[in-house]
Parts: structure tokens; C-alpha cells; sequence
């Protein structure tokens, strides 16, 4: 019996899906915690009651996630972080 070929999308999804894990590998828990929830539209406010933290923290961890990624925008964040998962 042989192993069935994986369909060229598919291939190219797990590609995509690698790159975007090794990317934000190294965030810290807490970086990785708020942008999962930028990426679900979650925004400042709603992010700090949610992991009790202040708005101010958040903002800054934001900043600090978007320099490590070379990012601009909390699209661009969103989108690589559902690409990684």
C-alpha cells in the first residue's frame, strides 16, 4: 500500500503554519497570551480585566510584541498568530 501525496495547498499551509510557529517561538507567555487575544478582536481594555493586569501593561507588552516581530498593525499580529495555530 502506498502513502497517499499531501495536496500542494496543504503542503504550502504547513509551510506557512511552520514559519509563523518558529516566529513567535520565543514571545514569553504573557506576550503569547495577549496577542492570542488580539487575534481573537479583543482590544485593550477587554485584554487587561480579562488577565487582570493594567491598560497601560498591555499597551506596552503590545509595543514590545510588535518590535520583536517587526509588526505595525494588530491585523498583521492577529493574522500570523492564526497562522501559527
Amino acid at each position: 500500500m502506498t502513502t497517499p501525496t499531501p495536496c500542494p495547498a496543504c503542503a504550502a499551509r504547513d509551510v506557512v503554519r511552520a514559519a509563523a510557529q518558529a516566529k513567535i517561538a520565543h514571545l514569553t507567555p504573557r506576550q503569547l497570551d495577549i496577542a492570542r487575544l488580539i487575534a481573537q478582536g479583543k482590544r485593550n481594555l477587554q485584554i487587561s480585566l480579562e488577565l487582570d493586569i493594567g491598560e497601560k501593561t498591555v499597551r506596552n507588552i503590545t509595543a514590545q510584541i510588535y518590535a520583536e516581530l517587526n509588526l505595525n498593525t494588530r491585523t498583521e499580529l492577529g493574522r500570523l498568530v492564526w497562522e501559527a495555530e
